[in-house]
């Protein structure tokens, strides 16, 4: 187990491995993805399992194996049976082009079923699926924007539907032949449905392992992010990656203005992490007041 500081308070977090199971003669006869971390969280992850996850296509997620909550005092796990040749991730494959867009294509024919109906939310409805009011509240008071209050209060209509939540890159393995499974499934809830697309095209920049992270792109155009796509990838070290999550968030989104909150949410939750580019956000967000006030 590790932990991370967030707002100077020491959080356990929970850890997936990966066990390769082997007979006497070194034969591979199982492939198991663990999720190990506190009782609570662990049987949270099931239950949304349970929820959510079986009304996707069996393809699409690993079949749950079982929960084992005694032996290790307060803490458990969550084990899936994984087929074998899954053995690299969204970010592993990130720039290899033609791949990376077939993997992205599937993703959404695997997550289609997902979809559902419409619903008006407010800017700030969409944020506190991201981030509650408290921690909020320390994050406006360091982005320092005057116009974040106004924007909270816009309403769009959103396409609502069950979604990963938490949809990076290192959350989709993939096989050789470019398909993805989905895995990690404790934040999966309902919300907009470009929130999938929208996460996995941002975690590239701030995820821990993201592969665009600390990259120097997109600088001077970040302001352009959702207002002038072909500005925005100039220098882009995966514009096919980019594009196919565009691509994506477009289709599954009633209006831009749904794709502008959702980007919102995630972008205001960054700050809480130190080691993210506070500089890189205020740039982005500002793309995304940019392209509300003239959409």
């Amino acid at each position: 187990m590790h932990s991370r500081e967030y707002f100077g308070r020491a959080l356990r977090h929970t850890r997936f491995f990966r066990l390769h199971v082997r007979d006497a003669q070194g034969n591979l006869t199982q492939s198991v993805v663990c999720k190990l971390g506190e009782l609570s969280s662990v049987l949270d992850e099931a239950t949304r399992y349970d929820k959510f996850a079986n009304r996707l296509p069996p393809a699409a997620t690993p079949r749950k194996v079982r929960v084992q909550r005694w032996g290790a005092a307060g803490d458990a796990g969550v084990f899936y049976q994984l087929a074998s040749g899954y053995d690299e991730n969204v970010f592993s494959i990130l720039h290899d082009g033609s791949r990376i867009v077939e993997t992205i294509n599937e993703l959404k024919r695997m997550m289609d079923p997902w979809a559902r109906g419409q619903e008006r939310r407010h800017f700030s409805d969409i944020r506190r699926i991201e981030i509650s009011d408290a921690d909020f509240a320390y994050v406006r008071g360091e982005l320092n924007f005057d116009w974040i209050g106004s924007l909270e209060n816009q309403m769009v209509q959103t396409s609502w539907s069950c979604t990963h939540g938490d949809l990076h890159g290192a959350n989709i393995l993939v096989d050789q032949k470019s398909m993805p499974i989905l895995i990690d499934f404790g934040d999966m809830s309902d919300g907009p449905a470009t929130r999938d697309p929208i996460t996995l095209e941002l975690s590239a920049l701030f995820h821990v392992d993201g592969p665009m992270k600390g990259s120097g792109w997109p600088g001077d155009s970040a302001s352009s992010v959702f207002l002038d796509i072909n500005t925005y990838l100039k220098n882009c070290p995966s514009p096919e990656f980019v594009k196919a999550c565009r691509t994506w968030a477009d289709a599954r989104s009633v209006s831009k203005r749904e794709i502008l909150a959702v980007a919102y949410a995630y972008l205001v939750r960054q700050p809480k992490y130190p080691d993210t580019d506070k500089d890189l956000i205020r740039g982005l967000l500002q793309g995304v007041r940019v392209a509300f006030e003239r959409t």
